[in-house]
């Protein structure tokens, strides 16, 4: 198996078979995973199509918004909303698809219209980013 990941995180692994047996022996728990997996390749599917269709912009709005959602970080009004992963613009046009420099004048623009602020990795951003874009989630 072959996998990338982001930053730094730990990989478990176990004997092929254990988790087709439990699913054998609890269907509620096969019924689960196979919702899991279901919407795991609806998401993969989605996001590659982001990639190839949105305008750049898009593609990293889009980024922010579901980082937010994904960790449970509901999108208020009127407020700095933290993203929960501190990354680098390297790391966020390597999900994207852009360049560090791509994402840097996107921020930098963004930041100008008091949209995002960043301090170090972390990043802030208020719900006014995500006016008017397709919502992929």
């Amino acid at each position: 198996m072959t996998t990338r990941a982001i930053g730094t995180c730990e990989v478990l692994s176990m004997s092929p078979n254990i988790i087709p047996n439990y699913m054998l022996e609890h269907a509620e728990f096969g019924l689960e995973m196979a919702k899991h997996v279901t919407i795991k390749q609806e998401c993969s599917i989605e996001a590659m199509v982001a990639n190839f269709t949105l305008e750049p912009a898009d593609r990293l709005r889009t980024l922010l918004k579901v980082l937010l959602l994904s960790y449970d970080k509901p999108i208020v009004d009127d407020q700095w909303m933290k993203i929960p992963l501190d990354l680098t613009n390297e790391q966020y046009g390597s999900v994207v698809n852009l360049t560090r420099v791509s994402v840097s004048r996107l921020f930098s623009d963004w930041s100008a219209k008091e949209l995002i602020r960043k301090s170090g990795r972390n990043v802030f951003v208020r719900s006014e980013l995500f006016k008017d874009i397709y919502d992929w989630v």
